[in-house]
Formats: structure tokens, C-alpha cells, sequence
């Protein structure tokens, strides 16, 4: 059975939801340092595969365009702070303003551990500063041309086959 934890711990740092952490990860696609802000933890069995689930759920900051992440890191800041964690509250609202977010929303295995290394917490006070330290790293483009490609895999012309 599948749970879902919005607040644990890993390598002795709390994951909290909508909190900002930086890292480095090993296991990566695109991106060694992602800059994420926490949404869960998925960890158990899926009963539809049977396979072992230890993941953590994130939004990778560096996968948002460059132009509008100074924005989107405001106003996640704005409603981590009016309402006091409420996930499906931030998350709707979120969703609504930022339709990109499904392109940016990345999930890292905590399974090994060695694969999430020098995790740190970012306080919303610092979430801003640490934005403008990491604005030149940019993996939106990547993201949007890997949905194109599986797009188009999966929706081909017609006339051709």
C-alpha cells in the first residue's frame, strides 16, 4: 500500500511540504544541483506493479522558465506564509497561475540515500536570494523539448505512419 508523508526526514534533515531545499543528486537526468520546493513523500507498495516506492516529490526551481521564476518563487513564498501549510489550497492556486508546473514537478528516489547528497533547507526569507545566486541555471528549455519529442513519439501526423 501506497502513503503519502508530507512531513519526514531524510539524512537527519525535516522535509516539510512546500518548504525550499538544494542538493545534489546523484541519480540525475538533467540536473546535478536542483534547487526544489518539497511537496511530498510517496513510499510503499504500489499494488498495480508490486514495485517498492521511496520517492520524494518535488517542484525542481531550475526546470521553471527563467522570466517567471522570480514570480512564482514570491507568491510561493506569499501563500506558504497566509496559509500555514494547507497543501491542496497552495497547490490548486499554484496550478492555476503556473499551468508549467507539471513540466517542473520531479520526483528523486531516497532509496539509495547516497543519491540525495549535502541536502540543505533554504528559509523563505533566503528563497529569494538563493534564486538570484541560481537564475542562470535553466533546464525549462530541456523539459519542454523532451514533451515535445514524447508528443510527437505519441502523436504522429497524419498521413504518416
Amino acid at each position: 500500500m501506497l502513503t503519502i508523508s508530507f512531513r519526514f526526514t531524510h539524512n537527519g534533515v525535516v522535509l516539510d511540504n512546500f518548504y525550499c531545499y538544494r542538493m545534489k543528486y546523484a541519480n540525475f537526468e538533467n540536473d546535478p544541483y536542483p534547487h526544489v520546493l518539497s511537496l511530498y513523500r510517496i513510499k510503499g507498495t504500489n499494488p498495480m506493479t508490486g514495485n517498492y516506492w521511496n520517492l520524494w516529490q518535488c517542484i525542481n526551481l531550475n526546470y521553471i522558465p527563467r522570466a517567471k521564476r522570480r514570480a512564482f518563487v514570491k507568491d510561493a513564498k506569499d501563500i506558504l506564509m497566509r496559509s500555514k501549510s494547507d497543501f491542496k489550497i497552495m497547490w490548486k492556486f499554484l496550478m492555476m497561475k503556473y499551468p508549467y508546473l507539471k513540466i517542473a514537478t520531479r520526483r528523486y528516489y531516497l532509496n539509495p540515500s547516497s543519491y540525495i547528497q549535502k541536502l540543505e533547507y533554504i528559509p523563505p526569507e533566503k528563497m529569494e536570494e538563493e534564486l538570484v545566486r541560481n537564475i542562470y541555471k535553466d533546464y525549462s528549455m530541456a523539459a519542454f523539448r523532451k514533451l515535445g519529442r514524447n508528443y510527437r513519439k505519441t502523436h504522429p501526423k497524419p498521413g504518416k505512419r
